[in-house]
Formats: structure tokens, sequence, C-alpha cells
């Protein structure tokens, strides 16, 4: 099941892609738990694609910023409030795999880069806008 999400782009803070200034648009495709460090959950979110340098960048795993934070899934699925996460990209750009998520664990020079974001539930883009986060 394909949820819809928006990410709004904290860092870097003059990030500018299709969807507009500091936004990302896409839908979470992936939802795992236990095979990183630490039992971290992680999502695999298939975006409207941006470019890093030469890069086209359509696959972004998110990642909870810091260990501990609580459920990522659970956090994404059911809260107006957004999760803070680590979204990064390969190098080349290729589309995240559950394959490629245990290579980065094992070296994470693979990654292209990343970006900080709040990953919401699209549902809650109306909420977004009237508190004119979003425009």
């Amino acid at each position: 099941m394909r949820i819809p999400v928006i990410m709004l782009v904290a860092e870097p803070w003059n990030f500018v892609g299709p969807d507009g200034k500091n936004i990302i648009r896409g839908s979470i495709e992936t939802t795992r738990t236990g095979t990183m460090k630490n039992e971290e959950q992680w999502i695999i979110v298939d975006c409207n694609p941006f470019e890093d340098e030469s890069t086209i960048i359509s696959s972004l795993l998110c990642t909870t910023r810091h260990i501990g934070e609580g459920d990522l899934i659970q956090g994404v699925m059911g809260s107006n409030r957004g999760v803070d996460v680590n979204a990064g990209w390969l190098l080349n750009g290729q589309q995240w795999t559950d394959q490629l998520v245990l290579e980065y664990e094992r070296d994470w020079k693979i990654s292209g880069g990343f970006l900080i974001v709040t990953v919401y539930n699209q549902e809650f883009e109306s909420l977004l806008r009237a508190k004119r986060i979003i425009r």
C-alpha cells in the first residue's frame, strides 16, 4: 500500500525542487523494522525527481533523526505533527531496495547525500496550509 506524503525540507535551507521551495512530494513505497542497526525503522519514499549536482534523485531512504525517537512508521501514518528524518539517496541516483539498504549499513560511502526533512502523511496537507507552514 502506497501512502502519499509531503516532506518539508529543513536542511539545506535553500532547497528548491519540482514541488517548490523546501517541499518534496512522494509516497511511501516500503516500510521495514529491524534490518538496520539497533532495530531501526526505515521507510523508502519514491519522490518527485529532483537534482543534486548531476544526479537525478527519485528515491529517499528515511530514518529517524536520532536512534530511539519513537515509532517512525506509526508517526507518519497517524500523526499530524510529522516525523523528523534523515532522507538519503544513493550516489548514482538508483532506487533504494532492501539489498541496497543492507549494503548502505555496511558501507555508508554509497550514499550520495542526505536532507533533513519532516515527513507528513499527505492527508494533513490542508492543516499545514491552514497553519501557513506551506503555501
